[in-house]
């Protein structure tokens, strides 16, 4: 729409005035992603099977960001009811104002067909446009329009700084992960007490590549209501790991591989949860920071709690 370039501002002071920065500042955004499970369940006569559990996986993801110019309408945050009755109505007249003016338009449009760059037969013509004005609503486009400058002009403080991805930094990770059964299943009635043991761990450590692209953090200052709103950065890759199984279980072999892990698993969020972005209240970008916590359903070691701590550090 024309009138959203009357919406780019420079910058000015505002009511969270440390909330606001100079185009082109550099911050860093991290989340340091940390799953941990634990556990056991107990043999039952239904159940000839005693597990206990530990798990730990951690993954830190650091994003380098840009400040652009603040404007004054959100593009993360949503649109205020008086934001967007403001934007509707401008709409509405600006519409209004194409149809008050289309007879004076089109005598213009012919005029010009007819003249070309003829001046002495644009003036003539100029003259014949008294109908195509009587026509034409001129003193109510005056007003839509002067209405429209009136709603630009509340809506141009720069209130909103969006920050966008510049780059995304390598990823350190760890895997440490095991699982112990005890079972009196029939196989095992050979072994001492007529039990088979089984131990499984998968471990691994490593740094992700950094994306390829800028990734995908960014978030939005909100400096009038003093928050932002925030997309995290997200790991760029699977993790590596390997899997051991020692077992003296007939029904089970010793296995020694390559496994990789899927972290943090976005297949099962819930709205509102790592995915989204998220609506923080701050009163200084340079001490923005927060905890996410997120309960995970699942057996054994998909069953814990990802935690998710995140600060922003304007450099």
């Amino acid at each position: 729409m024309k009138y959203l370039s009357l919406l780019l501002v420079p910058l000015a002071m505002s009511a969270h005035a440390e909330m606001i920065y100079p185009k082109g500042t550099r911050a860093t955004v991290t989340a340091e992603y940390s799953y941990q499970s634990a556990g056991e369940t107990r043999e039952t006569p239904s159940n000839p099977e005693s597990v206990t559990w530990r798990a730990k996986r951690a993954i830190t993801v650091t994003a380098t960001l840009s400040a652009l110019a603040p404007i004054g309408v959100p593009t993360m945050h949503k649109q205020e009811k008086q934001q967007k009755a403001q934007v509707e109505d401008m709409q509405k007249r600006s519409e209004q104002i194409q149809v008050q003016t289309a007879p004076l338009m089109d005598a213009a449009m012919a005029a010009f067909e007819k003249c070309g760059e003829d001046e002495a037969c644009l003036e003539r013509e100029a003259q014949k446009m008294s109908g195509a004005m009587e026509q034409s609503d001129v003193k109510g486009a005056r007003e839509n329009v002067t209405a429209i400058t009136a709603s630009a002009a509340t809506m141009t403080t720069p209130r909103y700084q969006q920050w966008e991805p510049v780059s995304q930094a390598p990823s350190p990770y760890t895997i440490d992960e095991e699982k112990n059964v005890r079972s009196r299943e029939p196989g095992c009635e050979r072994n001492p007490k007529a039990t088979c043991t089984t131990q499984e761990t998968l471990k691994g450590a490593g740094t992700l590549a950094g994306a390829s692209n800028q990734g995908s953090a960014m978030f939005e200052v909100d400096s009038k209501n003093g928050d932002i709103a925030l997309a995290l950065p997200f790991p760029n890759g699977i993790l590596q790991g390997t899997f051991t199984r020692a077992t003296d279980n007939p029904d089970l072999e010793a296995e020694s591989s390559k496994k990789q892990i899927v972290f943090p698993d976005r297949s099962k969020e819930k709205s509102g949860s790592a995915s989204q972005p998220l609506l923080v209240s701050i009163k200084d970008l340079r001490a923005a920071s927060g905890t996410l916590t997120i309960p995970t359903t699942g057996e054994f070691q998909e069953k814990g709690t990802l935690t998710i701590k995140w600060r922003i550090m304007p450099l």
